[in-house]
Formats: C-alpha cells, structure tokens, sequence
C-alpha cells in the first residue's frame, strides 16, 4: 500500500504520538478493512485509537467515529460480542 510508505514518512516527521500519526493509521485501517485484510485493520486501529483518544478524549466525535468503525472491523473478524460490546461503549460516552 502507498498508505504504508506514508505513515512511515508521517511517523518519522512527526514522531509516534503525533495525531497525524494516528489519523495515518486509520486511513491505512480502513484501506486493509476494505480489502477483507481485517486483521491488519484491527492492529492500525489498535495502535491509532490510544493516541486519537489522548488528543481528542473519549466523548469527542471523531473517537465515536473510530470506534464504530472499529466495531465493525470487529464485526468482520467474527468477534461479534466485541463488536456489539465496542458500539455500546461508544453510545455510553456520547450520552
């Protein structure tokens, strides 16, 4: 993936708590969660939630965003119990 080249080149520019850094890793999630890769989805998403969550907090919008998303990569790994888990998490914060 080109995704991949740039989140090195990102990572390298900004260091790895950086919130491109994070945003990065989400496109590259959502590209590997498009093309049946979810595994590889799971773990750009796992590394990118901490870092959205430090600049944005729990209750913000786009970490609501992530996380659904989240749940459906979960969804598409057959963990349905996270998956449903995950979602209503994320109603709870936005509450």
């Amino acid at each position: 993936f080109l995704l991949q080249r740039a989140f090195k080149i990102v990572e390298s520019s900004f260091g790895p708590n950086h919130l491109q850094v994070s945003l990065t890793l989400l496109s590259l999630g959502a590209a590997y969660g498009c093309s049946g890769e979810h595994n590889q989805a799971l773990d750009s998403f796992n590394r990118a939630m901490p870092i959205l969550v430090q600049h944005y907090g729990e209750t913000h919008s786009e970490t609501a965003y992530y996380r659904i998303y989240l749940g459906d990569i979960l969804r598409g790994l057959g963990r349905v119990e996270e998956a449903i888990s995950m979602l209503e998490g994320c109603l709870k914060r936005l509450e």
